[in-house]
C-alpha cells in the first residue's frame, strides 16, 4: 500500500467512526422526553403550585418546630422544604392525603427558622 493510499484509508476510517459516533449520539439525545407536569422552586407564590393552609407543629419543647404541614393546589410526586435560609437542611415531605403534605422538621429551633421554601415537582 502506498503512503498516499494509506492516508486515504486512514482518513476514511476516521470519518466512518466519527459518523457512527455522531449518529448514536444524535439518536440518544433525541430520545429524551420531558413531561409537562408542573414543577417549581421559589419563595412565596411558586410557578405551577400555590401553597396554602400552612401549619407548624411545636415539639415537646415549644421553642422547637417538630413538623410543617401545608396543601398544594395540584398533585405532586416530590416535595421538600427548607426552613432556614442560612442552613443547607432540606426536609423531605410525605403526602398525607389528597394535596396535603407533612414534613418532619427534626426539632428545628424557632430562632433558626427564617423562611418556608417549598420545592415541588409533578407526577
Amino acid at each position: 500500500m502506498t503512503p498516499r493510499l494509506q492516508k486515504l484509508f486512514f482518513s476514511f476510517v476516521i470519518a466512518l467512526v466519527a459518523a457512527v459516533y455522531l449518529s448514536i449520539t444524535y439518536a440518544y439525545a433525541s430520545s429524551n422526553t420531558l413531561t409537562s407536569a408542573p414543577s417549581g422552586d421559589g419563595l412565596g407564590m411558586i410557578s405551577g403550585y400555590e401553597v396554602s393552609d400552612i401549619s407548624y407543629t411545636h415539639a415537646e419543647d415549644p421553642s422547637k418546630i417538630a413538623s410543617v404541614s401545608f396543601t398544594l393546589d395540584a398533585p405532586a410526586s416530590y416535595v421538600k422544604i427548607q426552613l432556614a435560609e442560612t442552613q443547607d437542611d432540606w426536609y423531605q415531605c410525605r403526602n398525607s392525603g389528597g394535596f396535603t403534605w407533612h414534613c418532619d422538621a427534626n426539632n428545628l429551633p424557632l430562632s433558626a427558622a427564617s423562611q418556608l421554601r417549598v420545592i415541588a415537582s409533578g407526577n
